[in-house]
Order: C-alpha cells, then structure tokens, then sequence
C-alpha cells in the first residue's frame, strides 16, 4: 500500500489526466487510428489506468470522464461534437 505522500495530488492528477487524453486522441487522429475505435478505447483505458495508480480518486474519475469524452467526440463524433450512440455507451 502507498502512503499519501507518494500520491500525486488531485490538482495536478486531473491537468496530467486531461493533457495526455488529449495528447493521445490527437496523435491517434494524426495517424487516421479513429477509423478503428477499439484501438483508441484501448489507449485511452491505459492512460486512465496510469493516471489512476499515480493520483487521487476524484482526479482519476475526472480523467476516466474526460477520455470519454475526447473519444465520444473526436473519435467517433465526425463533426466534433459530444455523440451518445452505441459505440460509444460501449467505451464507457
């Protein structure tokens, strides 16, 4: 078990959280990976789980949130808006 001390305080945690989301939905983008969303839900999952084990509870939730959002909207949205379907209910 860790100590608080170790914990990456939930001020910093959900700024990390939110940037790398964002860093890796756009390089995804780049490399036109949107097409397979699958691979991106993946990436995404990754980068909750490591900021999940570096930060505070409510920063990881704001995190998981915010990926799904960047995934809801620029990987399956096609016109950069907020889209609720399927695909991705299912990458919630």
């Amino acid at each position: 078990m860790r100590s608080e001390s170790q914990v990456l305080p939930g001020g910093f945690g959900y700024p990390l959280g939110f940037a790398s989301g964002f860093v890796v939905v756009t390089a995804c983008i780049a490399v036109d990976e949107t097409a397979r969303p699958s691979a991106v839900v993946v990436l995404l999952a990754i980068l909750v789980a490591i900021v999940s084990a570096l930060t505070t509870v409510p920063a990881a939730t704001a995190t998981a949130a915010v990926c799904w959002a960047f995934f809801a909207t620029f990987s399956i949205g096609v016109r950069g808006d907020l889209t609720v379907d399927r695909s991705t209910v299912v990458g919630l």
